[in-house]
């Protein structure tokens, strides 16, 4: 039982009913020669031919082909195989269907096309797959067979191939048109290549054309044919074997006017008989040499070369392709926008280049270009040239592990080269100087020395340096060991520093400090630094370039920024743009194993925009013939697979820019 699901055709464009012509119309519907399958008449022989011209691929549209089929010719490679549609029932293809007939005026013959072991082809090429998927993929209006597998390849040599019966040597066991023979019965015409008889008797003259096959055959006379099947026995008089004779020993007493071949050899397309007589030592020349089929067998792939290697049969060198473009993703390095064109050229990282055009020209958009510091003065540059300038001369409630200024506003002078000192001043952080000047000492004997002797009650409030001190007494100190400072606490509350002694001794404090810093805190852009006593110092950052973050970072709001590295785990939340990625069209993100971030596939939605250009081509039903065919302005724009309807039909892209139209209901 076949396997092959046959089913009455039909196809998107459907009659409401049959087509007929008036009673007194001088003409028909259709011209038969238009028709899939039946009946049909052509004038030449070779009108049944199926030609492909050389060099031609996509779909065979020749004039020359009176009888096609729908087949679209690949390049080649194994990204644009061969394609052979059938149409819905199976059993058909363009105006060629199984089993139809053909008159051929130039013979005054009639032939029927012909696939034998159908259902075996059928069958091997539905279970077979190879690259880009299954070898047969059936629809409802009709099933496209690939050439990606050997039962693909097979399958579609049937179709394309259209040997005639009688012609170059085929017969009407092998050719695709056969002649369509006609026999009789009881002295009658029969027309059929078969005589549907399972059993009876056949009397008058008979005369099978087309042979004659039974289990038991029984007949008293043979009219004028020679007994051509039998198991045994002799054969004597003239006789003429016309369909050849096999047995596995003959024997005659004499051959009549004929040398025997005995046999022979070929070579480079010779062959050379040997046997008696004039036979011994004949050629026969001008064969072509007699070589195989050749079919791919496997595939391999290296990956460590990227090389494609298809094992062909029967010895065949291997072809090797390599795929080394492949070894590495392919994205966009780098690119540059002439305004006066308005074309963009982008790089890719192996040097290739393609351009966008279509940008408006003599625009272009306005972007920082640098952001330099010089003198407490920020000055930023765009695009177009222009700088602006900041300048900042005060800044209150500032940290920082080293302070470098020349002048400090309203500030105590801590640092300094030379100058007086005056008023109620606490030098908290210790003073050093080369030269010491000053008019009265706080509770301090007004002496400045680097040498001597400083005798009476001294305090050295700020601590004493020397190399070397001498003295007869210490003031509640203990003599055998030294007395310094082992710690000290600050209090923010109270301004107040403590300092601990290492002898137990009573800790000493200095008061009043106001002015220092107490808090650092970042909102929003904002940094603030927190001060006692006085007002707090802030400062708003926008732009920063040239910034490393070792931990997390968060970006809120909508931000630009300039060759971004991540070199942790970072997650990207909310809208992310980059003048890279930006083009005409809506496209998919993608990351490669690397991490480049490209967007280079366009995002096609599945239903075309009701309203536009191509939606209203196609509703409008005058760009319809009645055979369905799209013959209005032609659409652009559209890509395979694109769908649209309205409350009558259905449409849908079946190539880029062509559409099929279905009715609804």
């Amino acid at each position: 039982m076949s396997n092959l699901p046959y089913k009455n055709p039909i196809s998107p464009i459907q009659l409401l009913g049959s087509q007929t012509v008036s009673r007194t119309d001088t003409f028909g519907t259709n011209f038969s020669v238009l028709s899939t399958g039946g009946y049909m008449e052509v004038y030449n022989l070779s009108d049944l031919d199926f030609t492909i011209p050389v060099g031609q691929t996509g779909t065979i549209e020749f004039s020359g082909n009176v009888i096609p089929i729908q087949f679209k010719k690949g390049s080649g490679s194994v990204f644009s195989p061969d394609v052979l549609t059938l149409n819905s029932d199976n059993i058909s293809s363009g105006r060629r269907r199984l089993g139809m007939l053909a008159y051929v005026y130039e013979t005054n013959t009639i032939y029927r096309y012909t696939i034998d072991n159908y259902d075996s082809l059928w069958s091997a090429a539905t279970s077979s797959s190879g690259p880009g998927g299954q070898t047969v993929v059936i629809s409802d209006f009709g099933t496209t067979v690939k050439n990606n597998s050997v039962a693909g390849q097979n399958l579609i040599n049937a179709w394309t191939a259209s040997t005639i019966e009688g012609v170059s040597g085929f017969t009407s066991s092998n050719a695709r048109w056969r002649v369509l023979n006609t026999g009789s019965s009881s002295g009658g015409t029969l027309s059929g290549d078969y005589l549907p008889l399972s059993g009876g008797t056949v009397s008058g003259a008979t005369i099978f054309q087309s042979g004659l096959s039974a289990n038991t055959f029984s007949a008293t006379t043979y009219l004028n044919l020679p007994v051509t099947n039998f198991t045994g026995g002799t054969v004597s008089g003239a006789t003429n074997f016309t369909n050849g004779l096999t047995a596995n020993t003959i024997s005659a007493t004499t051959y009549q006017n004929v040398n025997a071949v005995t046999g022979g050899s070929y070579s480079n397309g010779i062959i050379t008989l040997s046997g008696t007589g004039n036979v011994n030592g004949n050629t026969i020349t001008g064969l072509s040499t007699i070589t195989a089929d050749t079919f791919v067998t496997g595939f391999t792939f290296n990956v460590s070369n990227y090389d494609l290697t298809i094992n062909q049969n029967n010895g065949q060198s291997p072809l090797t392709q390599s795929l080394s473009i492949l070894a590495s993703d392919l994205y966009v390095t780098g690119g540059t926008y002439n305004s006066n064109t308005g074309v963009a050229t982008f790089t890719n990282n192996t040097g290739g280049t393609f351009q966008v055009t279509g940008f408006l020209t003599g625009f272009t958009d306005t972007l920082v270009t640098a952001f330099t510091y010089n003198n407490n003065t920020f000055t930023i540059t765009d695009s177009r040239g222009t700088g602006f300038t900041a300048t900042i001369n005060t800044m209150t409630g500032l940290t920082a592990t080293t302070i470098s200024a020349t002048t400090y506003l309203n500030l105590p002078s801590t640092t300094f080269t030379g100058g007086t000192v005056s008023g109620a001043t606490n030098f908290t952080g210790g003073l050093s100087a080369n030269t010491f000047s000053a008019t009265t000492y706080l509770n301090l004997p007004s002496s400045t020395f680097t040498g001597g002797t400083v005798s009476g009650p001294t305090n050295f409030l700020s601590g004493l340096t020397a190399n070397t001190i001498s003295a007869t007494t210490y003031q509640n100190l203990p003599v055998t060991a030294d007395t310094f400072t082992t710690a000290a606490t600050f209090s923010v509350s109270t301004g107040i520093i403590t300092f601990n002694r290492n002898n137990n001794t009573p800790n000493y404090t200095v008061t009043g400090l106001t002015g220092f810093t107490s808090a650092f805190t970042y909102s929003n852009n904002v940094f603030t630094i927190s001060r006692s006593g006085t007002s707090n110092l802030t400062a708003l950052i926008n732009t920063v370039t040239g910034f490393t973050i070792n931990g997390n970072l968060t970006v809120t709001g909508t931000s630009t920024v300039n060759n971004l590295t991540i070199t942790g785990t970072t997650a990207l939340n909310g809208p992310i743009s980059s003048g890279t990625l930006s083009g005409s069209t809506t496209r998919m993100l993608e990351v490669s194993s690397g991490g480049s971030v490209t967007a280079t596939k366009e995002i096609i939605t599945a239903y075309i925009t009701s309203g536009g250009t191509a939606s209203n081509l196609l509703e409008n039903t005058s760009n319809w013939s009645i055979n369905g065919d799209y013959t209005g302005t032609t659409i652009t724009g559209t890509f395979q697979g694109q769908k649209h309807y309205n409350n009558n039909y259905f449409f849908e892209a079946v190539a880029d820019n062509l559409f099929i139209r279905l009715i609804r209901g």
